[in-house]
């Protein structure tokens, strides 16, 4: 065995693809021509709620070719099985369960031909009173109607009647010879006439409806007026002498009524008027609303005030009495620092104005200001009067000296090449004047100048 499958291996895979293939080819076909499949079929079986209808004949049902049941012209089920029982056709009629809800318990059924092929449908008028019928139950012949041929119409004639049908018919057929081209545009100019004869009655219908509407209540309100006879006199009463009442103020309603247009103005422009004050008033009260939200943490905090009444009535009240004074005195000095104070706003206001000039920048690259200049000025300044140099700042007093001290130090500094020239630096340094003619800046007359 296993050598015979290893030798046509290929032979059985292809056997097996091929009846996969014509499997799917079958339920593709059935699925097309509508057939009911069982639900336990993958992907193309269906779930069906069943009832059964009985009707005097099943003439052209034909279960299993998909023929329709049909509720307000959409296909909800089809036509799953057809039989004879006692004489009657008893026809299954498999439903798609979401709409077994919309079936009644007085539903009808009415077998007609959906076209000219006799290809028939099953309507269902799906009634108002009762539950769902229960899954395979059967509803009875006087609530299903089979088709009546146009043989069965005839047959219901008797023989004169059917003579003169015939005789109608050949007449119409002589006269209507060659004139189908007018028949057709005669009825055609019927279908406008069609229509406003269906609004029309539509109309009517909602006229008929508004009528008996009206008659009700009408109705009602007699009743009403029949039940409270004397409210009614009462009434009528009550309005005979309010208009007797409006009728002996004639004179009064004219002079009001004369009145009238000038209030009318008068209202007119007050309106204008609180119009802008509407247009002013509106910021405020929008600035106004955060205050009004705050407001009520305000009054609450202000509850707390309470507790310090005592401090307010034996401190806060007294001091406030004995200060009183001190401030109407303080009244006469304000007076009199009013004009100082205006005098002293003068002073600043031309203060500003001269920091204003001091530290304004002219434009431009030809000019520039006193606060450019004002450095320079300390600079040079600083520089006229400063006692400092390169050996840091000099100490400032009177040296006193005469001739002959000053010789005395030139000799001992210049004495050749055994003197001190140190010497003679520290007494340049101390700023002295030296031992020559007072012509040459010295102290001592005739005296050449004395060192380098």
């Amino acid at each position: 065995m296993k050598r015979a499958i290893k030798t046509h291996y290929r032979d059985i895979i292809a056997i097996a693809v091929m009846v996969l293939v014509a499997t799917v080819t079958l339920l593709v076909i059935l699925s097309n021509q509508k057939a009911a499949l069982p639900s336990w079929i993958p992907g193309l079986g269906q779930e069906f709620y069943s009832i059964n209808a009985e009707f005097e004949t099943a003439q052209a049902i034909t279960p299993g070719q998909g023929q329709a049941t049909v509720i307000a012209g959409i296909n909800v089920g089809k036509v799953g099985a057809a039989e004879l029982e006692d004489g009657v056709a008893k026809v299954r009629l498999d439903i798609n369960p979401k709409y077994k809800d919309l079936l009644h318990q007085d539903a009808e059924f009415l077998l007609r031909p959906k076209t000219g092929l006799n290809d028939m449908v099953i309507e269902v008028d799906p009634g108002t009173t009762g539950p769902p019928p229960e899954e395979g139950s059967t509803l009875p012949l006087a609530q299903g109607t089979s088709n009546v041929q146009l043989d069965q119409f005839f047959a219901t004639l008797d023989r004169d009647t059917q003579d003169y049908l015939v005789l109608l018919l050949n007449g119409a057929g002589f006269g209507l010879e060659g004139k189908g081209r007018e028949l057709m545009q005669g009825l055609r100019r019927f279908g406008p006439f069609a229509q406003y004869t269906a609004r029309l009655n539509g109309l009517l219908e909602e006229r008929r409806e508004n009528i008996s509407g009206g008659v009700s209540a009408l109705s009602k309100i007699a009743t009403e007026l029949g039940n409270n006879d004397e409210v009614v006199a009462d009434f009528i009463t009550s309005s005979k002498d309010n208009l007797q009442a409006w009728a002996d103020e004639e004179a009064s309603l004219r002079e009001a009524l004369t009145e009238l247009p000038p209030t009318l103005l008068a209202a007119q422009d007050g309106l204008s008027k609180s119009n802008q004050l509407s247009l002013v008033l509106r910021p405020t009260l929008l600035g106004l609303i955060p205050g009004a939200k705050n407001l009520k943490a305000s009054l609450q905090a202000l509850q707390k005030w309470r507790t310090v009444t005592p401090l307010v009535r034996d401190d806060i009240r007294p001091f406030t009495k004995e200060v009183r004074p001190v401030f109407s005195d303080l009244g006469a000095t304000s007076r009199a620092s009013e004009i100082t104070t205006a005098k002293v706003r003068g002073f600043y206001v031309n203060l500003n104005r001269l920091l204003d000039l001091l530290a304004y920048n002219p434009p431009g690259d030809a000019q520039e200001g006193f606060l450019f200049w004002a450095p320079w000025l300390a600079q040079n300044t600083n520089s006229s009067i400063t006692a400092q140099d390169a050996g840091g700042p000099v100490r400032r007093g009177i040296s006193t000296i005469n001739c002959n001290t000053g010789l005395q130090a030139a000799q001992i500094a210049w004495n050749g090449f055994a003197g001190i020239p140190q010497l003679f630096t520290a007494y340049r340094l101390a700023q002295l004047p030296p031992p020559t003619n007072p012509v040459d800046g010295g102290i001592c007359p005739n005296i050449p100048p004395v060192g380098p």
